[in-house]
């Protein structure tokens, strides 16, 4: 009989030889990850590799607890470590304990910076199976939109990401502000950026210029496309397509003519600078700006004609006809889905790490799993001669999730092909209908439980019905 801890080294070593989740993550790249990083590790049964794949696990299966996390990483080992009888030599899933506690300390060990590399790698995947039609107008774009996410109520996410000044202290809960950026051809996510409240959505956003690649274009909605951005995204030798902003004017009056509702005009620099930008940076931007004014006209069969206004920096009309630009930006509302499927379908509307260090390494896992996910969507589609955004994502994740016991059963190269071949056909098989042009309301038709809001700290409030019931 061999010891409790050699047992657990075997099946560890198993479980990392294992390429379970279709190469979800590979014990060789997540050790390639963590020396990147400077990274070291005792060899036990939570090493990197076992923590990274339960995270991700983890986040797959909405955000669930801990202990079930653990509970689903031990339950995919345990049809193959039950093989043998009980007196062999075999590893055993039960040898491992149950409890949380061991993978919450390895997780909290693992640097943010193993998820990032492991990320990368990820879109690195993702923009190769999309290397044929992920060109626009024979450039590269992306799409930016902010939205928010609330987290668990502790002294130290109060502090890092305070809650909405409108909340009475001890009623709400920390939020954070998030501002992310997607490949519009493959829907990955490509980089975030983070913070409170009080830091506004465009400066979140002027951190995250720096990390694309230059004569990228951004398509982003009438927020972003103010004169000091159009400036910063050029000194970035990026372009930008955006909605044009309701204050400025929609004639065309002015400028020069390129085409029928197409103009080239030349803003002035205002005189007060935006919120975020010091004095010393704001003299430093010019005093004119050229932007292209493309108007479009929208005529949907049964719909009212609608007048769409979009400016941008891509002067060249034989380059970026008029109906290219604004084919690009009905894309923006991609976002917005994409946005829905981190939110809704993963659960990350509400993170449940009580430390911001847990939290940004929370963050991390869903977009190695959201990516995970748009990669398998690729391959799918790749096969089998499809558009992946026909594809479903919330499909593609619970197939993933029952997939996955079966790919971790397999004890062949070739059974494991298999299980692939055969996830990537349901996948396929699982087509959305083209619904162009359908508008549903933004608004909730279930009911909330008729329960009282706290309006008061939990213990007043606890306090308050003692004395009420004694």
């Amino acid at each position: 009989m061999t010891s409790i801890t050699s047992q657990a080294r075997r099946l560890m070593s198993d479980f990392q030889r294992d390429e379970t989740a279709v190469e979800l993550v590979r014990a060789q790249d997540v050790v390639v990850a963590c020396r990147s990083a400077g990274h070291r590790w005792r060899e036990c049964f939570w090493s990197p590799c076992v923590t990274v794949m339960t995270f991700v696990r983890q986040v797959l299966h909405g955000n669930c607890s801990c202990r079930e996390a653990v509970a689903l990483t031990l339950a995919a080992l345990a049809d193959r470590a039950g093989e043998t009888g009980p007196d062999s030599e075999a590893p055993s899933a039960s040898t491992v304990s149950g409890d949380p506690s061991a993978y919450s300390q390895a997780r909290q060990k693992l640097p943010g910076a193993v998820l990032e590399h492991l990320n990368r790698s990820f879109i690195q995947q993702a923009g190769s199976h999309a290397k044929s039609t992920n060109r626009w107008c024979d450039r590269s774009a992306v799409i930016v939109d902010g939205s928010s996410t609330s987290t668990a109520d502790t002294p130290e996410l109060q502090k890092k990401f305070p809650q909405p000044s409108g909340q009475k202290p001890g009623c709400g809960f920390p939020v954070m502000r998030l501002v992310a950026i997607f490949c519009w051809a493959s829907g990955c996510l490509l980089d975030w950026a983070a913070d409170s409240l009080h830091v506004g959505e465009l400066t979140l956003f002027r951190r995250l210029m720096k990390s694309l690649a230059a004569e990228t274009v951004v398509l982003g909605d009438t927020y972003y496309g103010s004169y000091y951005d159009l400036v910063l995204l050029r000194q970035h030798h990026l372009d930008g397509v955006f909605r044009l902003h309701q204050r400025r004017s929609t004639g065309l009056r002015f400028g020069t003519r390129l085409g029928e509702g197409d103009h080239l005009v030349t803003w002035t620099k205002p005189k007060i600078p935006p919120r975020g930008v010091s004095p010393e940076e704001w003299k430093q931007v010019s005093q004119t700006l050229t932007v292209r004014h493309v108007r479009r006209r929208i005529d949907i069969p049964g719909f009212r004609s609608r007048e769409l206004n979009v400016v941008t920096t891509l002067l060249d009309p034989s380059a970026y006809p008029p109906a290219d630009l604004a084919q690009l930006y009905r894309d923006r509302w991609l976002a917005e889905l994409n946005l829905r499927c981190l939110k809704t379908t993963l659960k990350m509307e509400t993170l449940k790490s009580l430390s911001p260090g847990i939290a940004r390494k929370e963050l991390l896992a869903y977009q190695l799993a959201y990516n995970l996910i748009r990669l398998l969507m690729w391959r799918a589609a790749e096969e089998h001669q499809l558009d992946p955004r026909r594809l479903s994502f919330a499909g593609t994740q619970q197939r993933l999730k029952a997939a996955l016991p079966f790919l971790a059963s397999c004890r062949t190269a070739a059974e494991r092909r298999k299980q692939v071949t055969l996830l990537l056909a349901c996948i396929a098989a699982d087509l959305l209908p083209a619904r162009p042009n359908r508008i549903e309301p933004r608004a909730v038709k279930r009911r909330p439980k008729n329960y009282r809001r706290l309006t008061r700290p939990r213990a007043e409030a606890r306090k308050m019905a003692n004395f009420i019931n004694g």
